[in-house]
């Protein structure tokens, strides 16, 4: 487990970034649930709120092939066990979609609630 503390200036929301970095998932969520235990209530913030990025989705008009991109999402988390799954990004737009895409899914299928 690694976890990182970085301070933030300029940023309204926050002041200080935490990163955790975990071998599995499992890991990942008990680590995440421990940290939002020991701190004060309402000061997790969340850089990207699902909400936003679903209510973009819902209403532009790549609906299909978004939908499409899930699917093929949903077909690799079932074929291949977490961590053989590997998006390579080369900062190109195509890219960003993808990695954006691709965490909208991990964030629906393992984090629904948050």
């Amino acid at each position: 487990m690694v976890i990182g503390c970085y301070p933030v200036v300029g940023e309204v929301n926050y002041e200080t970034k935490l990163t955790v970095e975990a071998p599995n998932l499992d890991q990942l969520k008990t680590a995440m649930l421990f940290i939002k235990a020991k701190v004060p209530a309402n000061t997790v913030v969340d850089l990207f709120p699902l909400e936003v990025a679903l209510d973009k989705l819902q209403h532009s008009n790549c609906r299909d092939k978004t939908a499409s991109a899930y699917k093929i999402f949903e077909e690799c988390s079932t074929k291949y066990p977490d961590g053989e799954i590997v998006i390579s990004f080369n900062g190109g737009k195509d890219c960003t979609l993808l990695l954006h895409l691709y965490h909208i899914f991990l964030r629906l299928e393992f984090f629904p609630h948050g």
